[in-house]
């Protein structure tokens, strides 16, 4: 989790600046490394705000009481803000959900990013797209 914040940082850095490549400690991250973690940095907020959007509509709790408990749920550390007993069952349920992806979610993922290099059978023209 750490790490791959780090290079997510390191990424966006080398971006932001024009660098060709990531840096991290005087030693070049390889473009697949970096890829990986910013995929898994995404698809970890999206799962953070999916869940705590979804809380808000099943809850009557303030918005940052409610983060706190998906991000508690999905890094499987226990913590709470004491709300957890209070909650509906379908709250409940999504938290349990957040807990299982949390627990086996990222890890099976990295697994996947990393065991998956398939090989490419068509290759298409590049083309610069305007961003931002």
């Amino acid at each position: 989790k750490t790490t791959t914040l780090a290079a997510v940082l390191a990424t966006v850095r080398a971006t932001l600046r024009g660098d060709g490549e990531p840096v991290l400690f005087r030693r070049r991250l390889e473009r697949d490394v970096a890829d990986r973690a910013l995929a898994l940095f995404v698809i970890a907020l999206s799962v953070t705000v999916g869940l705590t959007m979804i809380m808000l509509v099943l809850e009557d709790y303030g918005f940052l009481a409610l983060l706190f408990e998906v991000t508690s749920a999905l890094g499987t550390v226990g913590l709470t803000t004491g709300i957890t007993p209070d909650l509906s069952v379908p709250g409940r349920i999504v938290l349990v959900l957040g807990m299982f992806i949390g627990r086996v979610g990222p890890l099976t993922l990295v697994y996947a990013l990393a065991s998956r290099r398939r090989r490419q059978l068509i290759r298409y023209p590049e083309d610069r797209l305007s961003v931002g």
